[in-house]
């Protein structure tokens, strides 16, 4: 969420307008987007069947204080609605960066600090944007330059930089109501880490 706002500032832009013009256009990501009222309802499955918010979650984020934000800003850390396609679009592009095929997106210098530990110093392991290497989720194939981020109802984006793979699992574990016990869908996204960075 911080370095959403920093980059609010720096560009003098709001998160969902830069997201769109730098990444999401230029992408040709046409189903990405934090603003979900712009796609059709029937695409977006439901998360949770929620009495605080008095029905189905469907087509608005879903994290709590996401959700209560979003009057006043774009968190950037909940609430991007997208597809497989165009996420794998997206790592394409990440990793194609050598070879400019990410159209100019990204540098090799932003790529390595991507994958490398910017706070290890606080006895964790987060890289630029990214949380990094993360065996709980990412599996134990990983490599030490993995990239990724979760999401509460299930979702999972993972990309191990070195190997050069991308992972994307869009779930709605949440539905029809949220698990209080996480172990399992934490299961599923080791397995299918363990299974595709093994390769």
């Amino acid at each position: 969420m911080l370095l959403g706002l920093m980059v609010e500032r720096i560009y003098q832009k709001p998160l969902d307008v830069l997201a769109r013009e730098q990444f999401f256009e230029p992408l040709n990501m046409k189903s990405t987007t934090f603003s979900p009222e712009v796609l059709s309802l029937e695409r977006i499955a439901p998360t949770e069947d929620d009495p605080w918010r008095g029905g189905v979650v469907r087509g608005v984020v879903h994290d709590e204080s996401a959700f209560i934000l979003r009057s006043k800003i774009v968190p950037g850390s909940a609430g991007l609605f997208s597809t497989t396609p165009d996420l794998l679009t997206f790592w394409d592009a990440l990793l194609r960066v050598d070879d400019g095929g990410a159209r100019g997106l990204f540098s090799e210098e932003t790529l390595a600090r991507m994958g490398t530990n910017q706070v290890g110093h606080l006895g964790t392991m987060t890289g630029l944007g990214w949380e990094l290497a993360r065996r709980d989720y990412m599996g134990d194939t990983c490599s030490d330059r993995t990239i990724g981020k979760t999401g509460f109802t299930g979702c999972v984006v993972m990309c191990d930089l070195l190997k050069r793979i991308g992972v994307v699992i869009l779930a709605n574990h949440t539905w029809p109501h949220r698990r209080s016990d996480r172990r399992e869908i934490g299961r599923v996204r080791r397995a299918v880490g363990n299974l595709v960075f093994g390769m």
